[in-house]
């Protein structure tokens, strides 16, 4: 559970920050966990990724001077290039705990 103070609402301080923080942990609620992913579907067999879920998840790249993670899911992939229209991009970087980088497409 996220609070809120209500003198923060009212007054507009941070504002931005309570909503990214929110957004975050909805995220998380929604699947946005690397344990989650053994039960997303894999559009390709219409199964649970289960133990192969490390398919879709890529550790300890380095972006941009930052040692990051990746999801290369196919239907994430698929969103992302036509969104970004970049036929070449990789995965979708994930949180970066020790920098506090929320969520960042690459």
């Amino acid at each position: 559970m996220k609070n809120i103070p209500r003198a923060d609402l009212e007054s507009g301080k941070e504002t931005e920050d309570q909503l990214e923080t929110t957004l975050h942990e909805i995220f998380h609620i929604l699947g946005f966990s690397s344990w989650v992913y053994q039960y997303w579907y894999d559009p390709i067999t219409n199964s649970a990724y289960g133990t192969g879920a490390n398919r879709i998840f890529e550790n300890g790249l380095t972006y941009r001077g930052l040692t990051t993670s990746i999801l290369t899911s196919p239907n994430l992939l698929k969103y992302a290039r036509e969104y970004y229209n970049c036929a070449d991009l990789e995965g979708v970087q994930l949180e970066n705990c020790k920098n506090l980088i929320f969520f960042n497409f690459l």
